[in-house]
């Protein structure tokens, strides 16, 4: 079960690698964004890996849900309007991203989560690291 969560993360790794290596040949502001993005969606399935392989740990449930359920579409998509729309108006909606990604995280990492229940559903036992 593990084997596709670390398939998906070598692929997306790569994926990421490349399209930075074409933001440093190219400097378009959407393909760093991309590459952001991408690297998101590595650490976002490595955490799926872990848990499969390692069992329910705090900080991966986390980081699952804040770089795999909320950030990964919003980078991706932030790219997209840096390709798609003017400069200046990318910048804004950029910047109201950068203040949404800092509330995030802080309401993600200070919530208090029971992440027993959890592991009710999938029969794994919780593995404390």
């Amino acid at each position: 079960m593990a084997y596709i969560p670390l398939a998906t993360c070598i692929v997306s790794f790569i994926f990421a690698i490349t399209v930075l290596d074409q933001y440093f040949a190219r400097r378009k502001p959407y393909q760093l964004l991309w590459a952001i993005g991408l690297f998101m969606y590595f650490v976002s399935t490595f955490t799926e890996f872990w848990w499969n392989v390692y069992g329910h740990v705090d900080i991966m449930y986390r980081l699952w849900y804040l770089i795999g359920a909320v950030l990964v579409a919003a980078y991706l998509g932030q790219g997209t309007i840096y390709l798609l729309m003017r400069r200046r108006t990318a910048n804004i909606i950029m910047a109201v991203l950068g203040v949404a990604t800092v509330y995030a995280a802080v309401r993600i990492f200070t919530l208090n989560i029971d992440i027993t229940g959890l592991t009710k559903l999938t029969g794994v036992k919780n593995h404390k690291h």
